[in-house]
């Protein structure tokens, strides 16, 4: 303990003399004080000098330092990994040999003990059963509770399988102490054969076919072959065999399944198991697909009779949950409310602008599809929203064809559409500067000849800034040959039909309006 001074310690010894003087110099001729004895005379003379000392000296800025000394350990954290992945991984002795090591870091260290799996816990109760696995919430909470302590380092026992939340890489990067993993596990590649990874429609209509695309991969089982067998409720749907040709084998299988009633449909995919294949978990998984038998009416109007109409209504009417009408524009009167989908061909034009039609379907909501071309008034085409602005120099057109634009993820394509789109005669697009919307997808981009313009040609967007209000847009007009030119050839019309049926099945898919929705999904993957 000691004293420290704002000023010099000299003017400790000033403050003295200077209470001395004047206490002196007030009881020297203090008339008040006649009579009183003198002892009692220099007690308050003394007591004066030292109040005044005291307070004079407090005015220096007197403080007193004291130090204390207070040492703690260094705080080890372990945190062990609980899921169910590890059970037959981790044996009695591990158990042991995490005990001893625990117990020789608590000699030195503040060790703090964490499981994780599903949740963060304190302490150790292992018991090896959690579904699911998030490191990275570990790693953030564990950084959260001790980021101002005297942290030695993280220590994570795991055998690295991770599903659910993040990769625990992008996490350490945020945390300031070190980090050091016990890595449990067998590393020995065995011979396997799985189901790596399915993608589906949730959403399908009854007695249509849809696609599966699964993924089958397989390890140092060259030179086998096994079984892909579908089910649905233990009736075979599909089955082929496959040759593994290496010991890296990867494969991707488009699966065509035939909805045949409506209602959930759930799906087994199942590949056979190989001779001394040790994991048959990742052999099979299962789907769920919802079937509808709803049928949709699309309306098409035309400002004019023209092939692409003709074009268009075929590939729909091979859908049999589409009923399909059409009209001239001039001649429907009917309720536009009754309609599930709108295919406007070269409306709004030049001679009918369409207006109180193009404000009714905004109001209530009515998927759209516009078809523009030489007919078409594209200055009140630009006054909807609907996604895209023609911004239009010399009023001419360009013969276009497509390319398929990588990022589109609406849904997917068939293999020969960008062939069709590509190589088929051009189609009659305005020429101009073309603005997209924020919440516009382009599905194909127009090319003039062998130039990629970058302009959209199909594109698929909103009306105003509602999402749910949606729209899509062919900027041209010639869909007919596109669709002469596939059965030309392919010796059919597989591609074109199914754009304009995949264009119809998004456009008429419904969005739940409700504020309060529960999702939960149909299948849950521990």
């Amino acid at each position: 303990m000691s004293l420290i001074t704002l000023h010099s310690q000299w003017y400790i010894l000033l403050c003295v003399i200077a209470s001395f003087i004047i206490t002196y110099y007030l009881y020297r001729k203090d008339k008040k004080s006649e009579g009183i004895s003198k002892n009692i005379k220099l007690t308050m003379f003394i007591l004066r000098f030292l109040s005044v000392t005291l307070i004079s000296i407090l005015l220096l800025g007197i403080f007193i330092k004291s130090i204390s000394k207070n040492i703690k350990k260094p705080i080890i954290i372990f945190a062990q990994d609980n899921s169910e992945s590890l059970k037959k991984q981790i044996d009695s002795n591990y158990v042991i040999q995490q005990r001893k090591f625990l117990e020789k870091l608590s000699k030195n260290y503040d060790v703090k003990k964490y499981t994780y799996g599903e949740n963060v816990k304190t302490g150790f109760r292992l018991t090896f059963n959690e579904k699911e696995t998030d490191i990275s919430q570990a790693v953030s909470e564990i950084n959260n509770i001790y980021f101002n302590e005297n942290v030695g380092a993280l220590i994570l026992s795991s055998d690295g399988i991770y599903n659910k939340g993040k990769n625990p890489v992008y996490e350490t990067d945020k945390v300031k102490f070190p980090i050091y993993t016990i890595a449990l596990g067998d590393t020995t590649i065995n011979k396997d054969i799985a189901i790596q990874n399915v993608k589906h429609n949730e959403i399908v209509f009854l007695n249509n076919t849809f696609t599966i695309e699964t993924t089958i991969s397989a390890t140092k089982l060259k030179g086998k072959e096994s079984n892909l067998n579908v089910f649905s409720n233990k009736k075979l749907l599909y089955s082929e065999k496959i040759f593994i040709n290496s010991d890296n084998f990867f494969k991707k299988i488009n699966l065509e399944i035939k909805a045949e009633k409506a209602g959930i449909m759930p799906i087994n995919i199942v590949v056979k198991a190989v001779n001394d294949e040790k994991n048959i978990y990742n052999n099979s998984k299962q789907i769920v697909v919802e079937v509808t038998d709803l049928k949709q009416k699309v309306l098409i109007l035309a400002n004019s009779p023209h092939p692409d109409i003709s074009a268009v209504k075929n590939s729909l009417e091979i859908n049999q949950n589409l009923e399909i009408e059409f009209f001239l524009i001039n001649d429907f009167k009917k309720n536009i409310n009754e309609y599930n989908l709108i295919i406007l061909h070269q409306i709004p034009s030049k001679t009918f602008g369409a207006t109180d039609l193009l404000t009714k379907i905004s109001t209530q909501k009515i998927p759209v599809l516009f078809i523009l071309g030489r007919q078409s008034d594209l200055d009140k085409f630009n006054n909807l929203r609907a996604g895209l602005v023609i911004e239009r120099g010399s009023g001419t057109f360009d013969e276009v064809n497509g390319y398929l634009n990588k990022d589109f993820d609406l849904f997917k394509s068939a293999d020969n559409i960008e062939r069709v789109a590509t190589q088929a005669p051009p189609l009659i697009s305005p020429f101009g500067n073309y603005k997209l919307s924020a919440l516009s997808q382009v599905f194909l981009n127009a090319k003039i000849k062998n130039l990629e313009t970058g302009r959209p040609l199909i594109l698929f967007s909103s009306f105003g800034s509602n999402p749910n209000n949606k729209t899509a847009i062919i900027a041209g007009e010639g869909l007919w040959r596109w669709r002469m030119f596939d059965f030309k050839t392919n010796n059919n019309h597989y591609s074109f039909d199914e754009l304009i049926n995949k264009t119809a099945q998004y456009l008429t898919l419904k969005e739940l309006k409700e504020r309060f929705i529960v999702k939960t999904p149909k299948i849950i993957n521990e």
